[in-house]
């Protein structure tokens, strides 16, 4: 059968490579992710798990694989970014009494940068209806003025 050829080539081929076959169980959810990540990086489901182990071998493990602690980390930041304003505030004199662009009511802002954030295509397909449908209702809300005619004289 030629089909059969043509997979025990493609198999071959893979192995010279020198890739070998896994498989991997997965939830569905799993599955769409992976495949929308394919998508996305117009690639091969098995070229996103190699990118994401090495991803992750690129990433230093505790010396006895303890999981990092980052709520500590993340008090440590608190600590130093209020220190740090309280060190600008004394520098500039003082502070309006409102909360500053790094704090909300005492609370830092969990807000990522402008323009630092990325849409799924999905999220970008539905903003772009929605500013359609804004467009098409603040259109109708305006009387569609006359063209101005000029006196002919």
């Amino acid at each position: 059968m030629p089909s059969e050829s043509r997979v025990k080539r493609w198999r071959d081929n893979k192995r010279q490579q020198g890739l070998k076959h896994v498989s991997v169980w997965l939830t569905d959810e799993e599955e769409l992710r992976l495949k929308d990540l394919a998508m996305q990086w117009h690639c091969s489901p098995s070229q996103v798990v190699q990118r994401a182990l090495a991803q992750i071998g690129t990433i230093h493990t505790l010396e006895h694989g303890s999981p990092i602690d980052t709520s500590l980390i993340r008090e440590l930041v608190r600590e130093e970014l209020a220190a740090m304003q309280v060190a600008q505030r004394q520098a500039t004199g003082g502070n309006s009494g409102g909360p500053t662009d790094t704090q909300t009511a005492g609370k830092l802002s969990t807000r990522p940068a402008p323009g630092q954030t990325k849409l799924t295509p999905l999220q970008a397909a539905e903003m772009r209806g929605k500013r359609a449908e804004d467009q098409d209702t603040s259109e109708r809300r305006q009387p569609k003025r006359q063209p101005r005619q000029t006196p002919v004289g």
